[in-house]
């Protein structure tokens, strides 16, 4: 249980305008002060060799937030937001893993002053896929694709305050200094 005081959260005063389906014009959003609030969260984490070079790992993470002078839940804080990952080692340097990350109800506060509203937003998720293959002791060359399923936020609701980059494809050079 952790009581905070003087915590920042978003109040949004404008939604985005939207021309079929792309944003022209963007939201706006203020920072407000939360005098007293209390967080309280549990988080888990597994991880586990599965065998043929395959391993497994989940975390995930409770929230359960008030905003201790209006009893209101507070914003921008997940329930629960989870990510799952799995990956293979295999011969010669290849390895590869598939990525997903899960973010439950939160919720906003719409509108300006006594008259915002706090306001849900629905559960979203992301998927991300990349392999690679190690070209010497400390580099190595990675191809993926993040956010496999072209998840746009704002077609779950025009009120996200954000936007998660659209599908993409991408290669990098990685490299370690021992």
């Amino acid at each position: 249980n952790n009581d905070l005081s003087n915590l920042l959260a978003s109040e949004e005063l404008k939604a985005p305008v939207r021309v079929r389906g792309k944003v022209v014009q963007n939201g706006i959003t203020r920072r407000i002060n939360v005098e007293e609030a209390r967080i309280t969260g549990a988080e888990f984490m597994f991880t586990a060799a599965l065998g043929l070079g395959f391993d497994l790992s989940v975390n995930h993470t409770w929230l359960d937030t008030e905003n201790k002078t209006t009893g209101a839940q507070l914003t921008d804080r997940p329930e629960n937001s989870s990510n799952v990952r799995i990956g293979w080692e295999g011969g010669d340097g290849w390895s590869a893993q598939l990525r997903g990350n899960f973010v439950g109800k939160q919720y906003l506060l719409v509108g300006y002053g006594a008259a915002a509203a706090l306001t849900p937003l629905p559960r979203y998720a992301l998927y991300n896929f990349s392999v690679g293959k190690q070209l010497g002791r400390n580099i190595t060359l990675r191809a993926g694709v993040d956010n496999l399923a072209d998840t746009n936020l704002l077609d779950k609701s025009e009120l996200f305050t954000f936007a998660e980059r659209s599908r993409y494809v991408f290669m990098s050079f990685e490299s370690r200094f021992n």
